[in-house]
């Protein structure tokens, strides 16, 4: 019973974040954001500290309390600014567009290269340990490499596309079959790849079109829906964790000899792999300062992306000790171990680097980000920069569970994802048969001609 004082601040979290929800519910954006912060720092952290009655985390209220003034409040603050008022004008109706030819050709090569390295390099199920992954990676060749790995991580961007593009153009129009193969293509290879190797890759991808796709958004976050859903969506995480621990892993980290006791261990297996910031309570029993600045994890990766063009042998050498983030640096120089594969989120290496100032200046650009993104998806009807700058970007910053820093070069990285669809964007006017574009241009005349 006395662990349930340091929940407090995670209690009072709660109760705002669903006042921010409840006055957001048209803006999706903020909504789903906000609950997968939440989720990151506040709930799994609360679970994972009652499901370990508490070992190993002295402080946990006043970690908690920092987060919440230094980060998820400053964080709301600023996505709701930047979002402003909902924008309730409706989408037009579906109409005539001009679909390139070419782009869901190039889409198919790159799902067919995706199948090729994933089938014949032994890259579809994923979760082979570090060694494995990178041994069977090593053996494909660069430009094929490069190609799978941005499938996988532009695919979230490229569905999105894909359902926005055949949802806002007539089904007559000139290469729309072409376009529904490609978001066929697409899911089902997702949906079988998320499904196999990351609970949260799946989850993601439904998140995504919630907020992307008005239909989607209204029926999931209706309030009567909203519980249903968030019920369904714990029990869909769960029956992916025992599908992967039973059928796919087979590594006995949970039994199945009582159905209670599957559940909890199932669910503590789930709480203590995303509680991303049990690493921080490791780390204040060694002396970590949360005023204070450490900026040596964040001169490594930048040296470490310079020798990608000056010392390929200093950038291999690196890239193979894995300790490729600011974060991975300063827990093992602090803990004197050498872990890599720990929770981690996007608050880490910001906080661990410079300190309280770090959260609040991560809640400034990720709440200008997110609130740009919900700006931008919800106000514009055509296919400019800004709008697929946004669905490019909204999958990477719902990826929280990802560092800061590595955002910025995930996004230089696959930004050619970003140029092709750009260049080859669809265009409103002159895509339907000329038949059909005639009659819809005599009953324009018509109803214009019409008295009022």
């Amino acid at each position: 019973m006395d662990r349930w004082p340091e929940l407090l601040p995670n209690v009072a979290m709660l109760v705002v974040v669903a006042w921010f929800i409840h006055a957001h519910r048209s803006q999706p954006v903020l909504q789903i954001h906000t609950l997968i912060v939440t989720s990151y720092l506040t709930v799994f952290p609360a679970l994972d500290f009652l499901f370990s009655e508490g070992g190993g985390m002295d402080g946990f209220g006043e970690l908690q309390l920092l987060l919440i003034i230094f980060f998820q409040v400053p964080l709301m603050l600023f996505s709701h600014h930047v979002a402003g008022p909902p924008t309730r004008r409706p989408e037009p109706m579906a109409h005539s567009m001009r679909l390139h030819a070419g782009l869901p050709v190039v889409l198919g090569i790159l799902l067919l290269n995706f199948w090729f390295v994933a089938l014949n390099y032994d890259l579809f199920f994923r979760r082979l340990g570090h060694e494995g992954l990178q041994r069977n990676a090593a053996e494909v060749p660069t430009l094929l490499l490069y190609g799978y790995r941005g499938a996988v991580e532009t695919a979230f961007f490229v569905i999105a596309f894909l359902w926005t593009t055949l949802r806002r153009a007539a089904p007559e129009t000139h290469h729309y079959r072409r376009y529904k193969w490609a978001l066929a293509g697409y899911l089902l290879t997702f949906i079988l790849f998320f499904a196999a190797n990351s609970r949260m890759q799946f989850v993601l991808l439904l998140l995504c079109l919630i907020c992307t796709q008005p239909v989607i958004a209204r029926f999931v976050l209706k309030p009567s829906n909203l519980l249903t859903f968030g019920l369904g969506l714990m029990l869909l995480v769960l029956g992916l964790t025992l599908f992967r621990e039973f059928l796919l892993e087979h590594n006995d980290r949970i039994t199945s000899d009582d159905l209670p006791a599957l559940i909890m261990a199932a669910g503590w297996l789930i709480a203590s792999r995303l509680d991303s910031v049990v690493i921080l309570h490791s780390l204040r029993e060694m002396g970590f300062d949360p005023w204070g600045f450490d900026l040596s994890g964040v001169v490594h990766v930048l040296m470490f992306y310079i020798s990608f063009f000056a010392d390929s042998e200093a950038y291999n050498a690196v890239k193979e000790s894995l300790v490729t983030s600011p974060s991975v640096l300063i827990v093992n120089r602090l803990l004197s171990a050498s872990e890599v594969d720990f929770p981690k989120s996007m608050i880490l290496d910001m906080f661990l680097s410079f300190g309280a100032l770090g959260l609040l200046l991560t809640a400034c650009l990720l709440g200008l980000a997110v609130g740009q993104i919900q700006r931008s998806i919800a106000s514009s009807h055509n296919f400019q920069l800004p709008f697929l700058a946004a669905l490019y970007m909204l999958p990477m910053l719902l990826e929280f569970e990802k560092e800061f820093i590595g955002l910025f070069f995930s996004m230089l990285k696959w930004a050619p994802a970003l140029v092709l669809v750009y260049l080859w964007r669809p265009h409103q006017g002159l895509g339907l048969p000329r038949s059909q574009t005639l009659t819809q241009n005599r009953v324009q005349t018509l109803s214009n001609a019409r008295p009022r």
